[in-house]
């Protein structure tokens, strides 16, 4: 009897360990477990709350896990925002209801929001996390939601879970099960992508209206979500195949054999930084991103673009009004249409070596001081980089024409052509290439071609301040003499070699004779920029000899 009694006043004491609250910080805890506790309430009147993943307890230090949200914890305490825990797994009825939180991230480790949870806030993003199963009656109703993404773990939907928002967009991730009762009632809602293959669960009353909404399915599924007997994804505005949604993009089937695919919308949930890939995989089949849609990216407020190897052809205006700062255009892409990167910030661009057609307006409005013209450029149309900062442009050999107003609004001070015979150009009256007067800008040559850039009968490439032509640094040494040549332009020397001479390095000396700089590279431009002005001597070592000879910076 007396051992019976002894279990009895422990288990007691247990439960009342696990039964007693505590606060830490402003937040009430009551312990759940022996290393878990739900977080039950607030006793401060901070506007911006951060729940701990793991506390300790303030008298006996034990540390336990957030793992719930209470009930009514932080029901209406004027809270403007949120940082939820990792680890935490649910979250309950009416738990942040009745404030004015404008953002929400849910941990992906969260598998359950209870009902009423954060209705009657000022939300205007929200990230489900990927772990959410069931969300309750009207959990996020009364908010200003503008776009939304369903993630593939939820699998029942409250009546009325986002009611009375500001809804544009819905992307329905693959394993969405049920779309429930009323659930985007009273939203403007313009487009919902579905990727999956097998067609969501549908309530007849989620959409206010579906008259006026755009349906994107996967391609071949418009019988299981349309025409089949018994297709709930009926009465759609519009329904289009073949669009798919990867990390924020939606992408556009373009053919299957081979395997292409196209860029065609962004969602801005995911952020102002875009990488674009290379290759997507949808149900199992790998598609190459060839090309880049109209509009696709337009007015999305990106800083940061990556675009990979494989893609060929980018759409007009696809990436106008960002503010993009950098750009490396791939060496694969071949066609840039109009005004697609006009209105950014950008300040440096590498147009590739592949890049053959960039139609009117392309990257005009930016804040480009310089630009090369790669020798795969057979044209380009008109104001292609209108209004920058340009004051040098570089046109490389092969280049075969520029386009009427090219570079005009620019402060242009030097154009350096490589190519010995001269690129198209427009000369002359309103839709000059460089600018309504060229009497301000210098103009360097190939060395023995005056004449036809400029003094020829016919010649376009007229009216500079100056025309100087680049001189061909004779070699020294005899055996080369008819071997290797080099160009040399105001911050670069060019190494040309009929017989694709091997360079190991070179070395620069000052005109005492004191080396400067000393670099083994086998690369065939010799960066001179950070050069004061003034006679250098330039040695270059080969693989089958050593060449030496003066220059001027």
């Amino acid at each position: 009897m007396k051992k019976l009694s002894l279990i009895l006043i422990s288990l007691t004491i247990s439960m009342l360990g696990y039964a007693q609250d505590f606060n830490l910080n402003g937040i009430t805890y009551g312990i759940t477990s022996s290393n878990t506790v739900t977080a039950k309430g607030y006793t401060i009147s901070n506007p911006n709350l951060v729940i701990p993943k793991t506390i300790s307890h303030p008298t006996t230090n034990s540390k336990y896990s957030v793992t719930s949200i209470a009930n009514l914890a932080f029901n209406a305490k004027g809270l403007t925002s949120v940082s939820l825990p990792s680890g935490l797994l649910t979250i309950g009825f009416s738990s942040f209801s009745n404030n004015s939180i404008t953002s929400v991230v849910i941990p992906s480790t969260v598998t359950s929001i209870d009902y009423r949870a954060f209705e009657k806030n000022q939300i205007t993003t929200l990230d489900l996390g990927t772990g959410v199963s069931d969300m309750g009656l009207a959990a996020f109703q009364l908010n200003k939601i503008t776009s939304l993404v369903l993630p593939s773990s939820v699998q029942t939907m409250g009546n009325g879970v986002f009611q009375d928002n500001l809804i544009k967009n819905i992307t329905v991730k693959i394993g969405v099960g049920n779309i429930g009762v009323n659930a985007f009632l009273n939203n403007p809602i313009l487009s919902v992508t579905c990727e999956g293959l097998v067609p969501s669960s549908l309530e007849s009353s989620a959409f206010t209206s579906r008259n006026t909404i755009d349906l994107y399915i996967p391609s071949g599924t418009k019988a299981a979500y349309v025409t089949n007997s018994g297709a709930l994804w009926t009465g759609f505005k519009s329904v289009a195949e073949a669009n798919f949604v990867i990390n924020y993009i939606t992408y556009e089937i373009t053919s299957t054999n081979p395997n292409t695919a196209m860029a065609i919308n962004y969602n801005i949930l995911g952020g102002s930084s875009v990488n674009i890939p290379a290759s997507i995989t949808i149900s199992g089949l790998t598609y190459s991103v060839t090309e880049i849609g109209e509009d696709a990216f337009k007015q999305k407020g990106l800083t940061s673009l990556t675009l990979s190897e494989g893609l060929i052809e980018i759409g007009s205006r696809a990436f106008n009004s960002n503010n993009l700062t950098s750009l490396a255009i791939p060496n694969s892409v071949k066609t840039i249409q109009y005004n697609v990167f006009n209105y950014n910030q950008l300040t440096t661009l590498d147009l590739g070596t592949g890049i053959e057609v960039i139609a009117n307006g392309s990257f005009g409005y930016n804040k480009l001081t310089s630009v090369v013209i790669p020798s795969s450029m057979i044209a380009m149309g008109g104001g292609v980089f209108f209004d920058n900062d340009i004051t040098m442009v570089t046109v490389r050999a092969g280049v075969g024409q520029l386009g009427f107003r090219t570079f005009w609004e620019n402060p242009l001070t030097t154009v350096i052509s490589e190519s010995t015979t001269p690129p198209t150009i427009t000369t002359g009256g309103q839709d000059e290439t460089f600018a309504a007067d060229r009497s301000n800008i210098d103009l360097i040559i190939p060395s023995g071609t005056l004449g036809a850039y400029v003094t020829n009968s016919g010649a376009l490439w007229t009216g500079f301040k100056s025309v100087s032509q680049n001189p061909v640094l004779n070699v020294s040494s005899s055996e080369f003499s008819d071997e290797i040549y080099l160009i040399q332009t105001p911050n670069e020397i060019q190494i040309a070699s009929k017989n694709t001479e091997l360079l190991n390095g070179y070395m620069i000396y000052n005109i005492d004779g004191f080396k400067i700089i000393e670099k083994s590279t086998s690369e065939s431009k010799i960066n001179i920029s950070g050069l004061s002005n003034g006679y250098y001597i330039l040695k270059l070592n080969f693989k089958n000899g050593v060449v030496t000879e003066k220059f001027i910076k």
